[in-house]
């Protein structure tokens, strides 16, 4: 007797567009006032305001690529990219307010840190020449379920509460406005450190300033 065929394997239908769904649902909740620190109607100026810019930045990179001569490209220059300016724009905006991590965007995108990490880094260039001061959100998250609370509750992590008891003024000996003012004028050394970190890591020349290591040390 021959065995009952068995039920045929049904691949998923439209996977690659069932993640574009997600992903748009995704950018849609993350375009939130309290994560950006802009308003919808806020965050679309600023992004028309930089679209020239952007265009200009693409421009210059792609000629730099391609040894400084854009017409030697064999490629498509205007392949669609994964993620529009405005999309660059808002996931930028949400790295240098420390809503959360490259990782964790990359994860909740279903794209690569990598990936994130170039348009965060060519985008911001563009915010910085048009002098765009993106502040800092009042909670940063670790994991897609705190953050999607957050957007449902209005419920911050333990970390955040934490945090503003220890920054009231009898602790810190300054208001809160000095506080903020202070972590402003901080924040472009405190990134530059952890660039320079992050370099080192991966192995790159030792940055200026940076401890050099020592033989003993290397052998470890």
């Amino acid at each position: 007797m021959l065995p009952e065929p068995s039920a045929p394997q049904v691949s998923p239908a439209g996977e690659a567009h069932g993640v574009a769904d997600r992903r748009r649902e995704l950018l849609t909740r993350l375009a939130d006032p309290r994560l950006t620190g802009l308003s919808g109607t806020e965050l679309a100026d600023l992004c028309a305001e930089l679209a020239p810019l952007q265009a200009a930045r693409a421009q210059e990179c792609y000629s730099e690529q391609r040894g400084g001569r854009a017409r030697r490209a064999t490629g498509n220059q205007w392949t669609k990219p994964l993620f529009d300016d405005a999309t660059r724009v808002m996931l930028t905006l949400l790295y240098q307010r420390q809503v959360c991590s490259l990782k964790l965007l990359g994860d909740m995108l279903e794209v690569t840190p990598t990936c994130i990490g170039h348009l965060v880094a060519e985008t911001r260039r563009v915010l910085e020449d048009h002098g765009h001061q993106p502040g800092y959100a009042p909670s940063r998250f670790t994991t897609e379920h705190t953050l999607m609370a957050f957007l449902d509750t209005d419920k911050s992590p333990p970390r955040t509460r934490i945090m503003e008891s220890l920054s009231h003024p009898r602790l810190t000996g300054m208001s809160r406005t000095e506080l903020d003012a202070l972590a402003c004028r901080l924040a472009p050394r405190q990134v530059a450190q952890v660039e320079r970190a992050s370099y080192q890591r991966r192995g790159a020349d030792r940055q200026p300033g940076s401890r050099r290591r020592l033989p003993s040390e290397a052998r470890r």
